[in-house]
């Protein structure tokens, strides 16, 4: 507003509070990013969930050649159709323990990685159950008082049918030194 003489004497506005939208926003992206088809995987007894679009093949166990030298979770290497695959322990890589299940069923082969190096990885686990449906909704954030710091390999935990269900990120499963490491 300006005075008699033209100047401006005082300026007028007003302030509206967006942070209640915000983190409407925020969630609704979150839903969108987790809303998708997850395969179903056992590791001793308890049902892990990796993204569909993670997934190139699902092979039973074959053996696997060891590599000395190499971390306590990689198992080795395969030969999937003249492609060299690193193998990963997932119970080992995760810090659950040794399996319950000595006699691993089956690989999972997906694709890991950030930005342009991409890599195919198998990970072995007790067995695959099934593909299902999860809408983000039924996706609860990673409880940090629970959960530890380093937990980033998580996307959250899935409600579903009385049962809990680990949905595991893959791309943050291993790091870029790691990821090096096993581009064959």
């Amino acid at each position: 507003m300006c005075n008699s003489d033209g100047k401006i004497d005082c300026i007028t506005g007003t302030l509206i509070d967006i942070t209640d939208e915000k983190k409407r926003e925020k969630e609704e992206e979150r839903v969108r990013r987790l809303t998708g088809k997850y395969l179903l995987v056992s590791l001793n007894d308890q049902q892990y969930g990796i993204p569909i679009v993670k997934i190139k093949e699902i092979i039973r166990m074959v053996p696997v050649t060891s590599i000395p030298n190499s971390p306590q979770y990689v198992n080795g290497l395969i030969n999937l159709r003249g492609n060299m695959i690193p193998v990963i322990d997932l119970c080992s890589k995760l810090n659950l323990g040794s399996s319950e299940n000595g006699g691993r069923d089956c690989i999972v082969v997906v694709e890991v990685g950030c930005e342009a190096n991409i890599v195919s990885v198998g990970i072995v686990v007790d067995s695959v159950s099934e593909a299902v449906n999860i809408d983000g909704t039924e996706i609860e954030d990673t409880v940090e008082s629970i959960i530890a710091s380093d937990a980033g390999c998580l996307l959250g935990i899935a409600k579903m049918q009385e049962r809990l269900h680990i949905l595991l990120d893959m791309d943050s499963l291993f790091t870029k030194d790691e990821l090096a490491c096993m581009s064959v």
